[in-house]
């Protein structure tokens, strides 16, 4: 699905929620979401494509351009390469694709059985217990993006004392 028409898809399903600010809270951090594993996945094939191009074009390089820039030309495709597998593994980026849809799909559930009124949102406090389950969602996110952060620091703090010893 193309993302103008998954985030229309989104509205869609946001509207029949009537209480507008749950409707405005819940559709904006959809959008978000949508649009960040878009962006993410994106970035994560195009990533993968360049350098699956780079390494195949390397020995074909090697063997046609004999001389000193057929050496050069290698080896900055060669650092190209190298340099994007690096950033791919960094940022994370199939990681954090995977994490944004899944809890954009985690809310859309969520959504699909309070309109539809399906258990347990058949009850009278089925606002209440909507919002609750949303920020559940939004927490455990949140709480997974402190972790990985707090993951990076702590190696860090970990390899700056192990290299004053």
């Amino acid at each position: 699905m193309k993302l103008k028409d998954e985030i229309q898809a989104v509205k869609d399903m946001t509207k029949n929620i009537e209480n507008e600010v749950i409707r405005q809270r819940v559709e904006q951090l959809l959008v978000w979401d949508v649009k960040k594993a878009t962006c993410y996945k994106r970035a994560y094939y195009l990533m993968s494509i360049v350098i699956i191009i780079a390494n195949a074009s390397i020995p074909i390089i090697n063997q046609m351009w004999t001389g000193p820039n057929g050496r050069l030309t290698v080896s900055s495709i060669s650092g190209l390469a190298g340099v994007i597998a690096s950033i791919l593994t960094l940022v994370n980026v199939k990681d954090t694709w995977f994490r944004y849809r899944k809890f954009a799909e985690l809310m859309k559930t969520e959504c699909i059985l309070f309109i539809n009124k399906c258990n347990p949102y058949n009850g009278e406090n089925r606002e209440c217990l909507f919002v609750n389950k949303i920020e559940l969602i939004v927490s455990g996110e949140r709480g997974l993006w402190e972790d990985k952060f707090k993951e990076g620091k702590d190696k860090e703090f970990n390899n700056n004392m192990e290299q004053e010893k």
